[in-house]
């Protein structure tokens, strides 16, 4: 939040826990910064219908285990954004490390393992490109997708993202 915040945005955060409401509104503070941090989820989003220009997802919509809940949280996205408004996502690639490391289940489904705190969870794992964008086209009427790949010392980070109108 903080490059928006910096430039006089009104800025919103979602998690799911309140503990880490508190922490994020309290780093932003200690560096001079305001945002609103709430309790939430991808598929509650605890604001009105249309409030926000821009909704940023970086790194939680693949946190929805089964397609109808991807479904539900890009409806959510769209709900709360503005008319003529954009959403950001950003989710795991192909090539990132937790997605190479885990357990296919089978329809984009993923159990995550030899990572971290995650492990045994059950992930939705957009395998590619066309992937994201078929499942953004079923809510929002105009995609653009692509993709960020960076070596990172001995680790690989892979993010597909898409632009949604």
């Amino acid at each position: 939040l903080v490059p928006f915040a910096d430039l006089g945005c009104e800025c919103h955060g979602v998690e799911i826990d309140p503990k880490i409401c508190s922490i994020g509104e309290n780093l932003l503070a200690a560096r001079g910064y305001q945002a609103k941090m709430v309790e939430g989820h991808n598929r509650r989003l605890p604001y009105p219908d249309a409030h926000f220009d821009l909704l940023l997802s970086v790194a939680t919509i693949h946190y929805e285990s089964i397609e109808e809940n991807v479904l539900a949280a890009l409806r959510e996205f769209r709900r709360v954004t503005k008319p003529g408004g954009s959403v950001y996502i950003a989710t795991v690639g192909p090539r990132h490390a937790i997605q190479q490391r885990a357990e296919v289940l089978g329809n984009h489904r993923y159990r995550v393992r030899d990572y971290d705190f995650r492990n045994g969870e059950a992930f939705f794992f957009f395998d590619n490109e066309l992937y994201l964008a078929r499942y953004c086209k079923q809510v929002f009427d105009n995609v653009e997708v692509g993709r960020v790949t960076e070596n990172l010392f001995s680790m690989t980070v892979d993010h597909m993202i898409a632009l949604c109108r």
